[in-house]
């Protein structure tokens, strides 16, 4: 899946300024020069590592399935997806990689039910670890860059389950939630915001919406981020493999979607002029 990681920033979990590895041309900064030639070099050794890192990322998401589909026929199977909804949600799958096969049975669990089931099965049904914690303990990754495993995690904030095996909501798990589950708009989550109430409204810990977003900006860039994937991946959604239905409301026919550029209401652009001054 083609996950990016996101820029950290020391005073919150999101820079205002964060971008993906590989995204536009090469960084300059204000009020700097760069002579024609420089640029023109720079942008050519852009452009070819991020060829070179999207084809690698195609081939080594697309092999799995392919040697998956080929065993299972063999066999007269077939085989599982094991996507979640949060990734579903955002796009953060390869639709002719890991998005494919016959059943997503995990679909429609968050990213961070998918820990709480995991721990379910170890400590009640199994009474033993046969999901391995490391797994649980891992950032979340494609791991489909050159560079392998390790380099880079995903720009979100899931659900985790701590070693005591408590629950702490994640952010993006809880915008997923309220997206779909409760048909919330970037106007909804802007206005819990500027009155203080989201960390109330998503369940989250208090102060946890402030702790990973040191400004308003950085707030309303990643708001923005994530409603444009979340529009933006309707089209692969569409063509994803069925789900398992556990919740109140999934992706199919409780959610009806256009292939549509993402809107902004008038009311939401006000209150962000008004945020942003």
């Amino acid at each position: 899946s083609p996950e990016r990681s996101a820029a950290t920033s020391g005073r919150g979990r999101f820079a205002s300024n964060a971008r993906e590895p590989g995204e536009g041309g090469p960084q300059r900064t204000r009020g700097s020069r760069i002579s024609g030639a420089a640029w023109k070099v720079q942008v050519s050794r852009s452009v070819t590592t991020s060829r070179s890192s999207r084809v690698h990322a195609a081939g080594a998401s697309g092999t799995p399935s392919a040697v998956l589909a080929a065993r299972a026929g063999a066999a007269n199977g077939f085989f599982t997806s094991n996507g979640n909804k949060s990734e579903l949600a955002f796009g953060y799958y390869t639709l002719n990689g890991d998005g494919r096969g016959a059943i997503a049975p995990l679909g429609d669990l968050l990213k961070g039910e998918v820990y709480q089931l995991a721990h379910y099965m170890n400590t009640v049904v199994f009474g033993r670890e046969v999901i391995p914690q490391a797994v649980m303990d891992v950032a979340p990754m494609d791991e489909l860059g050159p560079q392998g495993s390790g380099v880079r995690s995903d720009p979100f904030v899931y659900g985790r389950v701590r070693t005591d095996g408590t629950f702490v909501h994640g952010y993006h798990d809880a915008m997923v939630h309220a997206f779909i589950g409760f048909r919330k708009d970037p106007e909804w989550f802007l206005e819990r915001y500027s009155d203080d109430t989201l960390d109330r409204e998503l369940n989250l810990a208090p102060g946890t919406v402030k702790g990973l977003f040191a400004t308003p900006a950085a707030f309303v860039q990643d708001l923005e981020r994530c409603w444009a994937l979340f529009q933006g991946a309707v089209w692969k959604r569409v063509q994803s493999v069925p789900l398992i239905l556990v919740s109140k409301r999934a992706f199919g026919w409780d959610l009806r979607e256009s292939v549509l550029p993402p809107f902004m209401s008038s009311r939401y652009e006000e209150r962000k002029r008004a945020l942003l001054g």
